[in-house]
């Protein structure tokens, strides 16, 4: 007769109850939610990682919120992605569990395709970030998801002033999919001609010899296209400060504090940005936001105002029982965001105006076109 392996079963035994208690603390955690009123929303960002920059500015925004709106409905769960589209998907997955119709607001795009067919399965719905309907996520477009995006349109201001300006370009770009997506466009886009292109990594800390053979090339403009992250500040701080006189546009730079703040003196780059930074179109209620903000520690650049707009949309749909469908958020027409008034296309993407600004004493200032 074989003997028992009490250990084992011992074991298993104390794995089993481990397992019964944490579905029962997560069965006890939903009831007392229900009961509270409020409604889990899952916020996917890279809070670790080269790309945790706008991951921590987004959440740091989005708590920001919560805290100046304590009555609002939403109880938010963060899930770390590290900008992997693949732990973006297991972690949801983890945390979601029994959780009917999960509303998820993420970024990138890469990770918005990751996710979308898990959120189609439990009919969830998606509030994305920055990027709006792009190669990765055509398939889902038609899905539950709507966008508070900026980067398209961003591409579009300065590749129009690009074309209007220039005759010859290098192209910078990050290997990922922001980065190798933004050099085929601009490819197609730029009536020009594109000297050279040169790919860095996110997490790059020395791109000097890079930058050197760029600046070699001597072009009229260099496009800088790439998520905000470390490498990404090293490329934009390198050309500022190299013996480049042409332009540098991109359409990051002023969304991190700390890639626009070293730039003092460096007066030939150009970044689009939105309306409210503007003075002339700066209304009071746009300033109050502005001054709150300051006062936080925030300011109002894009990854501020997307995680804003984001959470901000899931509070007033859950406040006025309003359902999370494409057909019922295009009835809105518009949605009062923190910048204003915001336009949703059939596509579910947001539109907005865009002007230009750059860098004076360490401020972001408009520049006229």
């Amino acid at each position: 007769m074989k003997k028992i392996k009490w250990k084992n079963i011992i074991g298993w035994t104390i794995a089993a109850l481990v397992a019964g208690f944490i579905v029962y603390s997560n069965m006890q955690e939903q009831k007392a939610l229900q009961e509270s009123g409020k409604r889990n929303v899952y916020a996917v960002l890279p809070l670790s990682g080269p790309q945790a920059v706008w991951g921590k500015q987004a959440q740091e925004t989005i708590d920001y919120y919560l805290k100046q709106n304590p009555d609002t409905p939403i109880n938010l769960i963060y899930i770390d992605s590290e900008g992997n589209p693949s732990k973006a998907l297991t972690g949801l997955q983890s945390k979601v569990l029994d959780d009917n119709n999960p509303i998820v607001i993420s970024g990138i795009s890469s990770v918005g395709a990751a996710i979308l067919p898990f959120l189609s399965q439990h009919g969830g719905f998606n509030v994305s970030m920055y990027t709006k309907v792009s190669p990765a996520t055509a398939a889902y477009k038609n899905q539950q998801r709507i966008s508070f995006s900026i980067y398209t349109e961003m591409g579009k201001k300065l590749v129009e002033y690009a074309n209007k300006n220039y005759k010859t370009m290098v192209v910078f770009y990050s290997e990922d999919e922001l980065g190798r997506l933004g050099l085929n466009a601009m490819k197609e886009v730029f009536k020009g001609k594109i000297k050279d292109s040169f790919s860095f990594s996110v997490a790059d800390l020395d791109v000097r010899n890079t930058v050197a053979k760029a600046v070699a090339e001597n072009p009229e403009a260099v496009f800088v296209i790439a998520p905000p992250s470390i490498g990404y500040r090293n490329i934009i701080k390198e050309l500022g400060t190299s013996n480049y006189k042409g332009i540098i546009l991109t359409s990051q730079s002023y969304q991190v504090d700390w890639i626009y703040q070293n730039l003092e003196g460096i007066d030939n780059i150009m970044f689009p940005c939105y309306d409210i930074l503007l003075e002339d179109s700066t209304s009071v209620k746009r300033k109050e936001i502005m001054a709150k903000l300051e006062n936080e520690g925030l300011h109002l650049n894009s990854l501020t105002i997307e995680p804003y707009n984001a959470v901000a949309f899931v509070d007033y749909m859950l406040k006025n029982n309003i359902p999370f469908e494409r057909s019922e958020i295009l009835k809105m027409k518009t949605f009062e965001g923190i910048a204003g008034p915001l336009t949703f296309t059939e596509n579910g993407d947001s539109a907005f105006e865009l002007g230009f600004c750059t860098v004076k004493n360490g401020k972001i200032v408009p520049v006229e076109e």
